[in-house]
């Protein structure tokens, strides 16, 4: 693929797949006619884009702070996360009592990033209007 897709274009490098899932991805955005915005950001919601995007997170918090541990990093990508779905609506009695209950329940960052792709699937950021989400995750997982 000589010139990439503006959906892909659109994509902050940390979420933006491999050529060959690229190619794979347009063809379905073509076989299904979907303007590039909304594709842009079905697959930014995708579950692999969200780790994708967590993990660069959490790597510019290890930057940030060289001595913290692990628990502290993640407690951080979870507050980041957390405050901008404060920003979009999502409510929460108290956010901090939240992000130390998954923190402390936490064994792993996937654990965080579960968390993480649960709530975007709870509040729903980025609404499934084509019926092709499943196909879209798929190829990203691959």
């Amino acid at each position: 693929m000589l010139s990439k897709p503006k959906w892909f274009k659109m994509l902050r490098y940390e979420c933006q797949p491999q050529n060959d899932k690229v190619k794979k991805l347009e063809a379905i955005r073509k076989q299904f006619n979907i303007p590039n915005e909304p594709f842009f950001l079905r697959v930014l919601s995708s579950p692999s884009s969200t780790r994708h995007l967590q993990q660069h997170v959490l790597e510019q918090e290890r930057a940030q702070m060289p001595n913290a541990d692990e628990k502290e990093l993640w407690e951080g990508v979870l507050f980041s996360r957390m405050t901008s779905l404060v920003v979009g609506g999502f409510e929460s009695p108290d956010i901090i009592e939240e992000i130390d209950d998954v923190i402390r329940e936490a064994s792993s960052f996937d654990d965080i990033c579960d968390y993480i792709i649960g709530l975007d699937q709870k509040y729903g950021s980025f609404p499934e209007t084509f019926g092709i989400g499943e196909m879209i995750d798929k190829i990203l997982e691959e």
